[in-house]
């Protein structure tokens, strides 16, 4: 008996090629099917491998993201011939080819074949797999009574093929939806409009959808600026608060010198201070101008024997005129009294200075105190003040704070950990770590930058072995300072988190090179409207 098709399996990722066997007069006579439903050449699929000599075989391979899916039999590769054209006609006194007649009486033979083929008797075991298509079976043939109990079943129905209008009134109930049988692609999901305004209930709502809602129904709108830009007044607002903190202070670069000398690590910059107001909507302009501090610029690797290199201050993050936070100041080294310190914090109303050979945190300030803990000398814990900076000529430890920036660290040549560490800030940027001194063949290990959570430390961790960098800090977490160099250039000073200090560099011994310090965070600015 002639073939006139071939099946296969599908397995939901085989392109193919599939190969079918049985002979035709033309490719346009070639079909595809899966699952019952016919393909489209060129789109779905492409022919290959037709051998035009003798007009038998091919492949047929699906395109990309039209792979058959997974089943038995579902695909169906046929013959169709012509039977509405005949292929040659002959005329009066015209000459008669062979291959005319031919091709004639195959176009006979091949649509005889496939009638015979998809002929249906009384037994379902002469029914061709896949070979009763929906273009053969005719308007309204297939009734009720013509289906078997439990006979359509899932795989049996084409994706799309039930619509609306083919369910009853009450047809689909619960107990006939499957668990996870619904999708959000299945849903219709409310727009955010429509979930804000709560009129619609035709729509499903998401837990996205739902978060909108609330925080449509509540009015409180929040944005977040971490570079400069424009705020806008949303309509209705009644109230505003605003938060900003200013950019942390750059640390300084270690000193070069050389060996077995002794040589200090750069002092970390200070942190950002924090400050935040209340404002009636209507005190503020439609827009107001956001600039966010640029973090003040570590200082430049020493790669002659010399001092420090300062880093830079951080710059003042502002909403419009109407509110200020200050900026954190550098880690720095001061001829007069050769002192390394490091960089104060930013105060509520002012940014760190610079005042005999020392840097204090931005003012209000409190006086100096002894800390409860140890004993040591420090500068008393600030409110909204910011901490003063540590350095090497004192035992001041760096200055911490609630709301103002803390200082930076700085230890001597017989100190490590805590007085090399930067100070901890509740809410403002914390201080810069120190970078590791060097005595001889001793490292002093380079201070941690501070965290919102501890006194000292706790942030962007130290470099602890020789010429290790420091680690980076988290948000408004102070960088670690890089560790001294005895035998390789020193490690440089990490960056701070969001108005945090950056760390200082550690020391070096020459002909090594100190690594930079590290650049103070960047600052940021919060505003929430209702």
């Amino acid at each position: 008996m002639a073939i006139t098709e071939n099946t296969f399996d599908g397995n939901g990722s085989n392109l193919g090629p599939f190969t079918f066997t049985f002979s035709w007069l033309d490719p346009s006579d070639i079909y595809v099917s899966v699952g019952g439903i016919v393909k489209a050449a060129g789109t779905d699929y492409n022919l290959q491998a037709l051998n035009y000599a003798t007009r038998s075989g091919g492949q047929v391979l699906f395109t990309a993201g039209n792979a058959p899916p997974v089943g038995t039999g579902n695909i169906r590769i046929f013959r169709e011939t012509d039977d509405d054209n005949i292929l040659s006609t002959f005329v009066s006194g015209s000459a008669i080819r062979a291959q005319d007649l031919n091709e004639n009486f195959m176009q006979a033979l091949y649509v005889t074949q496939e009638v015979r083929d998809i002929a249906v008797s009384a037994s379902t075991a002469n029914i061709a797999n896949n070979s009763i298509t929906s273009n053969k079976i005719a308007n309204d043939a297939v009734t009720t009574t013509k289906i078997a109990n439990s006979a359509v079943t899932g795989p049996k129905i084409a994706s799309g093929a039930i619509t609306e209008t083919k369910l009853g009134t009450a047809s689909v109930t619960t107990s006939k939806i499957g668990i996870n049988a619904v999708t959000t692609s299945r849903a219709v999901i409310a727009t955010q409009g429509e979930a804000e305004a709560g009129t619609i209930s035709t729509a499903f709502m998401t837990p996205e959808r739902t978060k909108q809602a609330i925080a449509f129904q509540k009015g409180i709108t929040y944005q977040e600026f971490t570079s400069s830009g424009t705020w806008t007044k949303p309509d209705n607002t009644n109230y505003v608060l605003v938060e900003v903190w200013g950019a942390g202070g750059g640390g300084a670069s270690g000193n070069r010198g050389a060996t077995g000398s002794s040589r200090y690590g750069g002092a970390g910059g200070g942190g950002g201070a924090y400050t935040y107001k209340i404002f009636r909507a209507s005190d503020l302009g439609a827009t107001e101008t956001i600039t966010i501090g640029a973090g003040g610029t570590g200082g430049i690797a020493r790669t002659t024997d010399g001092n420090s290199n300062d880093g830079t201050d951080g710059g003042n993050t502002t909403f419009g005129t109407k509110l200020t936070g200050y900026g954190g100041g550098a880690g720095r080294f001061v001829v007069a009294g050769s002192n390394y310190f490091g960089g104060g914090g930013g105060g509520a109303l002012s940014a760190a200075v610079v005042y005999s050979n020392l840097s204090y945190g931005g003012s209000p300030l409190i006086a100096t105190g002894t800390d409860p803990s140890n004993g040591n000398s420090i500068i008393t814990a600030q409110v909204f003040g910011g901490g003063n900076g540590a350095n090497v000529n004192s035992v001041l430890y760096a200055g911490r704070s609630v709301y103002g920036g803390a200082g930076g660290g700085k230890g001597s040549l017989s100190t490590t950990g805590v007085r090399q560490s930067g100070a901890g800030s509740i809410y403002g940027g914390c201080g810069g770590g120190g970078g590791g001194d060097i005595n001889g063949s001793t490292l002093y290990i380079a201070g941690a930058g501070g965290s919102q959570t501890t006194d000292f430390g706790g942030g962007g961790a130290g470099g602890a072995s020789d010429g290790a960098a420091g680690t980076a800090g988290a948000v408004f977490q102070g960088g670690g300072g890089g560790n001294g160099g005895i035998t390789t250039n020193s490690g440089a000073g990490a960056n701070g988190g969001y108005a945090g200090g950056g760390g200082g560099s550690g020391a070096a011994y020459s002909p090594n090179n100190t690594g930079a310090g590290g650049n103070g965070g960047s600052g940021l600015c919060r505003v929430y409207t209702w």
